[in-house]
């Protein structure tokens, strides 16, 4: 059985195409399984910090930040590292309070 690898131009489309259901997801639902906090939210921030340090996504996907931003909050964790340098205030576009 042959690895089939997906071909390097649709990456970016897969990735914008993901970013955009979970953006609708969190924008609506709050969290992404039910209504509360779960291992799905703190895992799609976990993997998702890397990204947000890259301008082009930072720049792109604001709301991105601020909720990796949230989640940690949330966990009672320290920002990212490189969080730090980043400005990070309310993003109008998620309806999730900072607690």
């Amino acid at each position: 059985m042959a690895l089939t690898l997906p071909r390097q131009n649709s990456l970016p489309l897969r990735l914008s195409a993901a970013l955009d259901w979970l953006h609708r997801r969190w924008q609506d639902g709050a969290y992404l399984v039910r209504n509360s906090l779960s291992v799905a939210d703190i895992a799609a921030a976990a993997l998702l910090s890397a990204l947000a340090l890259i301008p082009q996504y930072r720049l792109g996907h604001p709301w991105l930040v601020e909720r990796i931003a949230q989640i940690h909050g949330l966990c009672g964790e320290t920002q990212p590292p490189g969080f730090e340098s980043l400005s990070i205030g309310r993003c109008p576009c998620l309806k999730i309070p900072v607690q």
